[in-house]
């Protein structure tokens, strides 16, 4: 999904079986390539997409979905509540792609497999951070 701030990619988690972790968390990485400008703003924008993610993931993610955060030119520069309204809005739409048999599960009471959790608690999640040569 791209937004004016961000680019998100995401997939249902192909290493979950090999993982130790819980199997309420996701995880999320994050990479911003060389086009964007030298490492100080590349850094920037990485702390950024973290700050945001904070917010967002704990309430939107779906467990057992790996998330790829990507930096924009205008990452570092754009306003924080903006940048979170963005990834919102991203989170959201791509989990309609990744989860597509959510809501007919859903109407049946079935909740097994489809990555919602059982629980009203906040899922946890873990960081992945990767500096792209392009």
């Amino acid at each position: 999904m791209v937004a004016h701030s961000l680019v998100l990619q995401a997939a249902q988690s192909l290493s979950a079986p090999y993982r130790t972790l819980d199997d309420e968390s996701c995880f999320a990485g994050f990479t911003v390539t060389k086009k964007v400008g030298h490492a100080h703003l590349r850094n920037r924008t990485k702390r950024r997409l973290r700050a945001a993610m904070r917010e967002v993931l704990p309430k939107l993610g779906k467990a057992r979905t790996d998330y790829v955060f990507i930096g924009r030119y205008s990452t570092a520069e754009v306003d924080f509540r903006e940048l979170v309204n963005d990834m919102k809005m991203t989170v959201k739409r791509i989990n309609k792609l990744v989860w597509p048999k959510e809501k007919s599960e859903l109407s049946q009471g079935g909740t097994e497999g489809t990555g919602i959790n059982k629980s009203d608690q906040e899922q946890s999640f873990h960081e992945i951070s990767v500096d792209s040569a392009d």
